[in-house]
């Protein structure tokens, strides 16, 4: 099976389009066209593809298309005459926040684990993915939250199951990200 997806630039999320078009079009032809299966097995590739099928508001489809572009540029391959190390382990540090999204993160606990300097790892972070290693956190819990209120998750247990621990943190960075609370959502999510 082949899946092959075309879209616009603004078709991004906010200031995105700015640092993940360059990715798509400035390749060497030839050069990370194609991402192979073994790529989708331990991601959550096909799922984002499904979801902007799925979708019924643009919105929704739109965060998921920022998410998977994202999430193809973190898992590229680096070019062989690439010397920076960081792209290497900034790799690590995205793989291992995905794989510990609901548990606490924070910046003393990733600099700890991968033995590098918060103003760095923020620096080299931010050059890399175009996002703070806390606005990637917060994006990627509040898709798993979205993703729960859709399955009829309740909003308090969706907050707690997607990693925030307060839920007056997830209720004002919920509203922001969607423009409306949770609640509403979740009522809304349920009827359709």
């Amino acid at each position: 099976e082949r899946i092959i997806v075309n879209f616009n630039a603004e078709a991004l999320l906010g200031d995105c389009a700015e640092r993940l078009i360059p990715f798509l079009d400035e390749r060497p032809l030839g050069k990370f066209n194609r991402y192979p299966a073994s790529h989708f097995a331990d991601r959550r590739w096909v799922e984002y593809l499904h979801n902007i099928c799925e979708a019924t508001d643009l919105e929704t489809k739109r965060l998921y298309l920022t998410v998977l572009v994202s999430e193809m540029k973190e898992g590229q391959q680096p070019a062989a005459d690439e010397k920076d190390e960081f792209k290497d382990n900034a790799a690590d540090i995205i793989r291992y926040i995905n794989r510990h999204l609901t548990e606490e993160l924070s910046l003393e606990r990733l600099c700890e684990k991968f033995y590098i300097s918060k103003s760095h790892l923020n620096r080299k972070f931010k050059r890399l993915t175009g996002s703070t290693v806390w606005e990637y956190i917060k994006t990627k819990r509040l898709v798993m939250a979205r993703e729960l209120l859709q399955n009829g998750i309740h909003p308090t247990v969706a907050a707690t199951q997607s990693g925030f621990r307060e839920y007056s943190a997830f209720f004002y960075a919920y509203k922001a990200k969607y423009g409306v609370a949770p609640k509403e959502d979740y009522s809304s999510l349920i009827r359709s």
